[in-house]
């Protein structure tokens, strides 16, 4: 589950476009920034919020301001680091399990019947 391929089949993104990692900024009204790592697709104004499982636009108006920067993922550890390609020291970490802690519980399977859902 934590892989480009996934992702793509998922949210049934065509072959035809290129997508790649990204890097989320999301400031609010009042200031608070959050970042996250998502699906950039190349020459689209949508992305792909990996956490929320749906697609927003690039926006920024008075309520919110929406960015993504396309973005590399290499293995550290126990996590990956997200790590913009047009500016290196901006880098974001997840565990290597984020997706599938994410999308794990929404997808049916057998061994699914076993677990303890919270």
């Amino acid at each position: 589950m934590e892989t480009l391929k996934f992702l793509r089949e998922y949210f049934k993104i065509p072959a035809s476009k290129k997508i790649s990692w990204a890097i989320i900024e999301e400031t609010s009204a009042n200031g608070e920034t959050e970042y996250k790592p998502g699906i950039y697709i190349e020459g689209s104004n949508v992305y792909l919020d990996i956490a929320k499982r749906r697609f927003f636009s690039k926006v920024s108006n008075r309520t919110i301001s929406r960015r993504v920067y396309p973005a590399n993922r290499t293995t550290e550890k126990l996590s990956y680091r997200y790590t913009a390609k047009e500016n290196s020291k901006f880098t974001i970490y997840r565990s290597k399990t984020y997706i599938t802690d994410i999308y794990y519980p929404a997808i049916y399977s057998k061994e699914l019947e076993n677990e303890l859902l919270l």
